[in-house]
Formats: structure tokens, C-alpha cells, sequence
């Protein structure tokens, strides 16, 4: 059974389809991966900032507590 050119070639314009899907799709994971990064990289700054604010306050309240209570 031999296959025509109008088959070869409708074949390749399928598979030329599906590459073009595949690579749209990458790309559409590419920008979801990036948007992921960067809420990544702002969760990272939050929990610096409420560290660096934070944990002062914490051990600043646990000092006062001793000092007030005449704990140590």
C-alpha cells in the first residue's frame, strides 16, 4: 500500500499542529512557572519583614515579663 503526497502531507501538517499545541503549551507553563517564582520570592520578603519585626517584639515581651515578675 503506498501512501500518496497529499497523505505525507497532511500528516506532517498534523504533526506540525501538534508541535505548535505543544510548544504553546510551554510556553503558558513557562509564564505560570515565572508567576510562581515571583510569589515565591514575595512570600520570602513577608516573612523576612515580619521576622525582623516580630521576633524582637516577641523577645522584647518575654524580657519584660521576667523583669515585671522577678523571674530568671
Amino acid at each position: 500500500m503506498q501512501t500518496s503526497e497529499t497523505q505525507w502531507v497532511e500528516h506532517a501538517q498534523l504533526v506540525l499542529k501538534g508541535l505548535e499545541d505543544a510548544e504553546t503549551a510551554c510556553k503558558e507553563h513557562a509564564r505560570e512557572i515565572s508567576d510562581l517564582k515571583n510569589e515565591v520570592g514575595n512570600l520570602k520578603t513577608i516573612v523576612k519583614v515580619v521576622s525582623a519585626v516580630l521576633v524582637p517584639l516577641i523577645l522584647e515581651a518575654i524580657r519584660s515579663y521576667f523583669v515585671i515578675h522577678g523571674g530568671g
